[in-house]
């Protein structure tokens, strides 16, 4: 719903945000003031504080901070101060633009009565209607900048008749410098001497113009290209000395080098994501049949592998996976026709590899198998797209990719390299990428989303020096909209299991972004690999051969496309990136006690999410065989306005079981100016409410779960909240999503003044179920073990039998067995005993049945499991089973769970207690 919200005049006697400001460009409220955001409505804030200053956002009050002094605290958890809210980064410089008011003082006077960019701060979170004013009298909002600020297009004239009317939502009003248009590390003026390769951002309709002005400065024009329907780049070579001619132009946004460093970034580690290991806590052989139970191998999603190079289509691993790479026409095309490399055969096969070669290793891993090995796969080279073979990338050449890739029919694409191997902070091509995840084909009407995921650069942990340290990370690793990965450790130098995957590799890079931004998302196995050759259509390689990002990324490229297929399975629709991002990090594998990429200094990590391991590493087996119901929000919901709140109450399908949630949304489209200037634009909150409790998204405690209270994290856009059993103790819970600030179009990146400002999200809510009505008639379910211990032989198959009796009173409703299988089993198919559906390719399975249960009878089902061969015959294995009725409650719980026992016996003794020697039993 849409709500209108008024500046505060609560009544005759309060004191006006006009009154408090006198005229907002002239008094404005002080840089150092801190101010609160209140999550309560005006009512509840008047019957608390009495009529005071502020702004109305409906969900959330606006106010100085210093007015909360005169009243203690109805609900601390509500309340969020923010100290010096209005101090913006630009130009290197971290300032109050108040104090920098606009002066025309000194300029010439085509420059005093001609177009050009301001500032423009209003007095908190945006409105709609402030931006509507802003265009009625004649200034174009362009982009929003943190905090609160726009960077606007207009004549000088409009600008000072703006200062001049000292309306109440302005707060200040000032020159976007040309200081401001370069990333602080290239200097302002450039340096005069050697020849640039540059790229400038600006204004659509002064590009024909541009073009003169440039030439006669000397700047050789290489391409233009537009970015959407505001700005073109226009990439040209040009003196550093022109370059800060060229950066006086008023027409001109952005100016910036383009960077010259661009390039790129088996079973075994499939085994890991999925989470099948031995007692020893090393993978085991199986894949494929854990892969079996889950009923998907990502037959109905396309890859694009953006590469060095193609890859080797031949390769008996990769041919029934191939599909043609669609090129755009013109000369520039990523589309590689015959040519391939050992890294991008590697990439390929660690995505969708089928394994059809048939090699194995000397452990007894498939060779060749990949994560998602029915999903298709395109070949895609970015090299082409690099200009002058100096290594910078053409203007369109990311554009180029993106639309080469769902043109091709891709729903992802993997990148295992980078434009830019140093950290540039939110830069152009940057903003190139972050469009292309809500629509990367500008040509069609419609958005075609593409989940771009990227390998961050090979930073070798902390880098001590550059304008982003102690991150080390490369370009576009700071993009909002991406999935970046960085990687652990898998097989030792000798190709072995080296039992290290929860390390960081210490090749992998650490964040945060230029602008505190966490990076990267998600870490996965990268170092060493095994998969996939160029030398030969049979050919694999390993150990020392590739260790990096590039091989942590298509693993979870992979995992990606697994989840894609079990999604559009489910619903029919694939998922956007957003819930993609959301469905993967929610679940991740805290790496908390583990070491960092460091090799001296900090090396040991806390939990997540932090600069090192993101939300953790990749944890297949929990995404797409959750222990319990998963609620998935797909972007169905859309915010016009700060101040919208949206709400869902849900409560923990398993109450024994973690609750765990993500938020994310694909943001609109930051500054790309680089540099430590804030790139988030639309900022949405998570909470969840359990009981008196409240928890923040991101806010995580010292023991790894979600601690009561804290700071709404006003920066990323994936937001979590874990909760232990005993934090959510299987009552309702609701989760909220506040719009915060709703300051740019999400939804429409290439024309973003189509319909004003508009943010959407998506949510992945594990362990959650929606349906809390009150229970029905009370049961009294009981689980019983089988009477005699099950036996199974190494590689071997057993059923497990279960059985529950229903002694009533009442009748039970869709009865549930949640099976944690023994250590080294796992479970192979997915319907049992007519009644019973059984999921789960893991160790956990959940069987259910619709039939109803009468008072007194015995229901009874089985699980077929196979067991590990590398199991040490003798052993005797637990695990856990419990019971539960969807619709009734069952006060007396202590029976509704068993132990597992199955006992490991060597063939010839299995053969001896089935009878099969001597002619028959003993």
């Amino acid at each position: 719903m849409r709500r209108a919200h008024p500046l505060v005049t609560a009544s005759v006697t309060a004191l006006s945000l006009a009154a408090a400001c006198a005229a907002a460009a002239v008094n404005p409220p002080a840089a150092d003031d801190a101010w609160a955001r209140v999550e309560m409505d005006r009512d509840t804030l008047t019957a608390w504080l009495g009529p005071v200053a502020g702004v109305d956002y409906g969900a959330f009050q606006w106010i100085p901070a210093h007015l909360l002094a005169t009243r203690a605290p109805v609900d601390p958890a509500r309340v969020t101060v923010i100290e010096a809210p209005f101090r913006i980064t630009l130009g290197g410089e971290s300032f109050d633009p108040a104090d920098r008011p606009l002066t025309f003082a000194g300029r010439e006077s085509t420059a005093a009565t001609g177009p050009g960019w301001w500032l423009v701060q209003f007095v908190g979170p945006t409105r709609r209607d402030w931006l509507g004013d802003l265009t009625a009298r004649g200034l174009k909002p362009v982009q929003y900048i943190h905090p609160f600020t726009y960077v606007t297009w207009g004549e000088a004239a409009t600008v000072a008749s703006l200062q001049e009317a000292g309306l109440p939502q302005v707060r200040a009003v000032s020159e976007f410098r040309p200081d401001y248009k370069f990333r602080p590390d290239e200097g302002f003026p450039p340096a005069v001497g050697h020849q640039r390769e540059m790229m400038a951002l600006v204004a659509n309709e002064y590009v024909p113009t541009l073009q003169g002005r440039m030439g006669a400065v000397g700047a050789a024009i290489r391409a233009i290209t537009a970015v959407n329907s505001l700005l073109s780049v226009i990439y040209l070579s040009a003196t550093g000395i022109r370059g800060g001619e060229i950066a006086e132009f008023p027409e001109v946004y952005a100016l910036q080098d383009v960077p010259m460093d661009g390039g790129v970034r088996g079973e075994i580690q499939n085994q890991v994501n999925a989470g099948q290991l031995d007692a020893s806590g090393r993978a085991h052989t199986g894949y494929l049949a854990w892969l079996d139970g889950t009923g998907h191998d990502g037959s109905t999603v396309t890859v694009s592998v953006v590469d060095e190079s193609g890859f080797r289509a031949s390769h008996l691993d990769l041919a029934d996976n191939v599909s043609g790479c669609v090129p755009l026409p013109g000369p520039l095309s990523s589309c590689s026709g015959n040519a391939y490399s050992d890294h991008a055969t590697h990439v390929a096969g660690a995505i969708a590899g089928t394994g059809a070669s048939g090699i194995v290793d000397g452990e007894g891993f498939l060779r060749g198998i990949g994560v998602a090995p029915g999903a298709r796969i395109v070949a895609q080279d970015f090299v082409p797209l690099l200009s002058y073979e100096e290594g910078g990338m053409v203007p369109d050449g990311m554009s180029v990719i993106f639309t080469e890739a769902v043109r091709s029919g891709a729903l992802i694409s993997n990148h295992s390299w980078g434009p830019s191997s140093t950290a540039r902070g939110y830069d152009i091509p940057t903003l190139q990428v972050d469009i292309g995840t809500r629509d990367a084909d500008p040509a069609t009407t419609k958005n075609e989303p593409l989940l771009a995921v990227w390998a961050i650069m090979n930073g070798q942990g902390d880098r001590m020096t550059g304008p982003c340290a102690p991150a080390s990370l490369g370009s576009p690793d700071e993009a909002k909209n991406i999935l970046a990965v960085g990687a652990t450790y898998l097989l030792d130098g000798a190709g072995q299991r080296a039992g290290e995957f929860d390390r960081l590799a210490h090749v992998s890079a650490h964040g945060n972004a230029c602008d505190g931004r966490r990076v990267p998302h998600l870490v996965a196995p990268g170092c060493t690999t095994d998969n996939a050759s160029a030398a030969g259509d049979r050919s694999h390689s390993r150990a020392s051969s590739f260790c990096g990002t590039s091989m942590a990324a298509p693993n979870v490229s992979g995992a990606a496309a697994l989840f894609s297929a079990q999604h559009y399975a489910r619903t029919r629709m694939p998922p956007s990136p957003a819930l993609v991002k959301a469905a993967l990090t929610a679940v991740a594998h805290d790496l908390a006690g583990q070491r960092n990429a460091n090799t001296q200094g900090e090396v040991v990590m806390g939990h997540r999410p932090d600069r090192f391991q993101g939300f953790g590493r990749l944890d297949l087996d929990a995404a797409v065989n959750p222990a319990a119901e998963v609620i998935h929000v797909d972007q169905t919901h859309v915010f016009h306005e700060s101040g919208e709140e949206w709400l869902l109450q849900v409560e923990a399908d398993d109450p024994d079981l973690p609750v765990q949630v993500m938020l994310a949304w694909t943001d609109a489209p930051g500054h790309g100016l680089g540099g430590a200037t804030a790139a988030w634009v639309n900022d949405l909150d998570l909470r969840v409410r359990a009981g008196a409790h409240a928890f923040r998204g991101n806010a995580v405690g010292a023991d790894g779960w979600s601690s009561a209270g804290g700071v709404p994290d006003g920066a990323n856009n994936l937001e979590g909240v874990f909760l232990s059993p005993a934090q959510h103790g299987g009552d309702v819970l609701e989760i909220a999503v506040l719009a915060t600030n709703i300051a740019g179009d999400a939804l429409a990146p290439r024309n973003p003044q189509l319909a004003g400002p508009r943010q959407d999200f998506a949510l992945a809510c594990y362990n959650c179920t929606t349906r809390i009505d009150a229970k029905s008639t009370a049961v009294d379910l009981a689980l019983q073990a089988p009477s005699t211990t099950p036996v199974v032989t190494p590689g071997g198959t057993v059923a497990l039998p279960f059985s529950i009796v229903q002694p009533g009173p009442g009748k039970t409703q869709k009865l549930r067995v949640d099976l944690e299988l023994p250590e080294g089993l796992w479970h192979v198919r997915r319907s049992d005993n007519g009644a019973w559906e059984c999921v789960g390719g893991g160790r956990h399975v959940r069987c259910t049945t619709a039939a109803d249960a009468m008072p007194g009878t015995v229901t009874a089902g089985d699980v077929l499991v196979r067991a590990h061969a590398d199991l040490q015959p003798g052993r005797l294995l637990s695990g856990v089973a419990r019971v539960r009725a969807r619709d009734n409650s069952d006060p007396a719980g202590s029976n509704n769970a068993v132990t597992i026992a199955v006992q490991v016996m060597p063939l010839q003794d299995l053969l001896l207690v089935d009878g099969f020697e001597g002619g028959g039993p003993h």
